[in-house]
């Protein structure tokens, strides 16, 4: 089965948390990675996610030390920045 890698930047405008992981994360620009498998057989292309790893900022108190959190359900992002823009339009109103 073949697989894709792509890489973004997601922004959120409000502090998120996922589950999985303790800490509430800050707003801010984050590096995400996605893994998709195409789905083999079909007469159309098409993709299926099955892991997203977020990168998050370095903490101060750690130089040096990365952490990459990878999301047990790769839908988690999506609700997230859903919640984040539902927050942006609730406080422009």
């Amino acid at each position: 089965m073949k697989n894709r890698t792509t890489e973004k930047i997601v922004t959120f405008q409000y502090c998120f948390s996922l589950s999985g992981y303790k800490k509430t994360l800050p707003a801010g620009s984050y590096r995400v990675v996605i893994e998709e498998d195409f789905l083999e057989g079909l007469t159309f292309t098409a993709l299926r996610r099955t892991q997203v790893s977020l990168y998050l900022p370095p903490d101060p108190c750690q130089p040096g030390r990365a952490e990459v959190l990878t999301l047990q359900d790769p839908r988690e992002l999506d609700a997230a920045l859903a919640r984040d823009l539902l927050q942006q339009q609730q406080n422009s109103v």
